[in-house]
């Protein structure tokens, strides 16, 4: 059977630019904006009617929709772009973009540790 997809080394062509929105994130975040922004002061006045640490959790949830984490989105983009270097680069260089990766890990594994805390 007949291997299929594109040969080794063959740079990758089409799909979202690195950075770029899916399509279901940005129709997510406009429907959540305009629900928001259609009932605001409905929403506002149930808010003010919840415990603190409720009305806290539930602005920070939507915020996660509409606000992107820099930091974790800006790790990726480099990600996505040494993962390109690679499939071009010289055996010289592989480890020096190994050990960035390794580093980015462990920035990224470091992220992760204080969001869930």
């Amino acid at each position: 059977m007949a291997k299929v997809g594109r040969k080794p080394g063959t740079p990758k062509t089409g799909g979202r630019q690195p950075g770029s929105q899916n399509r279901v994130t940005s129709e997510m975040k406009a429907w959540l904006t305009e629900i928001i922004e259609d009932n605001k002061p409905q929403f506002v006045e149930n808010l003010k009617k919840l415990e603190p640490e409720k009305h806290v959790q539930i602005v920070e949830k939507l915020l996660a929709y509409i606000v992107p984490k820099p930091q974790n989105l800006d790790i990726q983009i480099e990600y996505r772009e040494l993962e390109r270097l690679l499939e071009r680069t010289p055996e010289q260089y592989i480890e020096r973009i190994s050990a960035r990766l390794i580093e980015l890990n462990t920035l990224n594994s470091n992220v992760y540790e204080n969001e869930t805390d």
